[in-house]
This record gives C-alpha cells, sequence and structure tokens, in this order.
C-alpha cells in the first residue's frame, strides 16, 4: 500500500498497489508454446518455479485453456518392460 499526501490541503491519499501481470501471459506464452522449463522460466523472470505454477494455474484457470473431458477418453500407451 502506498500512501499519499497533497502538499496543498494536507489530506492523505492511499491505494494499493496491483502488480502487473503481463509478465504471466508472456512467461505462460513461452511455457505453452516456446516449450521452456520452469527452470529456464523462473531464471528469466526471476521468480520460483511454485510461483510460476501458482500464477499459471490461475491464468490457465481464468482464460479457460484448462478444461476438464468429460466424456470418454482413449488411452494408447507404448511400453517396454525389461525382466529381471
Amino acid at each position: 500500500m502506498q500512501r499519499y499526501q497533497c502538499l496543498i490541503c494536507g489530506k492523505t491519499f492511499s491505494s494499493v498497489r496491483r502488480p502487473n501481470k503481463l509478465w504471466i501471459e508472456q512467461a505462460y506464452k513461452d511455457y505453452t508454446v516456446h516449450k521452456q522449463t520452469y527452470k529456464e522460466l523462473s531464471e528469466k523472470y526471476k521468480k520460483s518455479h511454485k510461483t510460476l505454477r501458482k500464477h499459471f494455474d490461475e491464468f490457465a484457470a481464468v482464460t479457460g485453456e484448462l478444461k476438464l473431458i468429460n466424456g470418454p477418453v482413449a488411452l494408447i500407451l507404448d511400453a517396454t518392460f525389461f525382466g529381471r
């Protein structure tokens, strides 16, 4: 919170600084489109990977990119088992 005082009348004002959220959009684009890892993004944006994950979850929920699938899902796995 920042406080200001009018130099003429002496009245004080206060305002809450809202963080600039433009970096979240760019970081999310880097994560999804450019396939950068959390480690690379944390070095680039000077944030921890936990903070990035928290903001990405909120951003995906708000923009609607995080949608649950309500229907049948065909899951195909290709695995190799090496015995003992």
